[in-house]
């Protein structure tokens, strides 16, 4: 605390005058600000979310960020090298996954939501593939999915991972010693 205090008082100076004292506030504000997400982003809901066990309410209770996050740690964890698109502007790709062996290339698109998911994340994820350079698509959703999406992705060979089968996949991953490396997806061929 004696570090803060001591930054505080240079900041201030030996006379702070109020509009000092505010600006000062104010970008202690945003630096605090900035931290928390910092520390969230790397740490905290990922982190919290793989120490529990496998169940419905860690995986739901997490926003979409958090959700995408908890995915590229798995998928690490299996293996792959990950990269995260940027949150907004994906073309409807949230990570891309290469596996360091063979380099193939899998477009992932991560659905958290209360619903099944339908046709368009399918649509979405394959157009993405391609824009990405990627050989495959594969949506993953803590859900179901549609008759629809089913359909639809096994005509265009989108590979697809509801809930059942993710908390299986988690169960795998988190309770082995050496993770085995992903080569196909579970689910659809």
């Amino acid at each position: 605390m004696s570090f803060l205090s001591d930054l505080i008082a240079r900041l201030m100076g030996p006379d702070p005058d109020p509009t000092r004292v505010v600006i000062v506030i104010a970008v202690g504000m945003v630096l605090a600000s900035i931290l928390g997400e910092i520390l969230r982003r790397i740490g905290g809901g990922v982190g919290r979310a793989l120490r529990r066990r496998p169940g419905g309410d860690a995986i739901d209770a997490m926003s979409g960020v958090e959700f995408e996050e908890f995915l590229a740690e798995l998928f690490r964890r299996k293996g792959f090298a990950v990269e995260m698109t940027p949150v907004t502007g994906d073309y409807g790709v949230d990570l891309i996954l290469t596996n360091p062996q063979t380099q193939l290339r899998i477009a992932v698109q991560a659905k958290r939501y209360a619903q099944p998911v339908g046709i368009e994340a399918v649509q979405q994820v394959f157009f993405g593939a391609s824009y990405y350079g990627c050989q495959r698509a594969l949506v993953v959703t803590n859900a179901d999915y549609t008759p629809n999406a089913r359909n639809g992705a096994a005509k265009v060979s989108v590979w697809l991972i509801d809930g059942q089968q993710l908390r299986a996949e988690i169960g795998r991953t988190l309770g082995s010693a050496k993770p085995p490396v992903l080569t196909r997806a579970v689910g659809n061929a």
